[in-house]
């Protein structure tokens, strides 16, 4: 990879999308170098994206986000370990089975909260989660060369936005157009 090429940030943190890939493979065949932010890069990968788009994977970082593990605690481990600690204390063949019931009952009670009412909270904060999770792992690419951050879904505004506030030189967009970087001419 060469020192002085252009440099264009894409964020994509829905499913992998033709749209994504073939802008990535348009700027790629300019001579532009392409950063790809994402959840996860199996998924992009697997899609076909082009080996020489650098993936930088947040998904553990959002992983780790106080709100994720909220949920994880509230709704698996601490009525998993309570469940757990009362199939221990041997409370008899026909508690045992009602136990089973209970642990049946728990698993799909908390997996409807979670489908019903957290997937869709935390749809809406996800941008911010997103945009706090990203910094460490944003610390790797190396912002001085990229003309151009573009977010490809509604979970990458606000960290575009981010970005774009802390480096003003760069343009900033949702537009996936292979075309010159809204300041100046063609890639070169």
């Amino acid at each position: 990879m060469s020192g002085n090429r252009p440099r264009v940030i894409v964020l994509a943190f829905a499913a992998p999308s033709k749209r994504v890939k073939d802008y990535a493979a348009g700027l790629l065949a300019q001579g532009v170098e392409v950063d790809l932010i994402t959840s996860v890069a199996a998924p992009w990968r697997a899609a076909g994206l082009d080996r020489a788009v650098r993936i930088h994977a947040v998904a553990e970082a959002e992983e780790r986000h106080p709100v994720r593990r909220v949920e994880n605690l509230l709704l698996y481990r601490i009525p998993g370990r309570i469940l757990h600690d009362l199939r221990r204390s041997r409370l008899g063949p026909n508690a045992d089975r009602r136990l089973e019931e209970l642990c049946d009952l728990h698993r799909r009670a908390a997996g409807r909260l979670h489908r019903i009412f957290y997937r869709r909270v935390y749809n809406v904060m996800r941008p911010l989660v997103i945009a706090r999770a990203a910094r460490r792992p944003l610390q790797g690419v190396d912002f001085g060369r990229v003309e151009r951050i573009v977010a490809a879904d509604i979970f990458a505004v606000t960290l575009t936005w981010e970005l774009a506030r802390r480096f003003p030189g760069v343009a900033a967009t949702t537009a996936l157009e292979a075309g010159p970087p809204a300041g100046g001419g063609p890639p070169s």
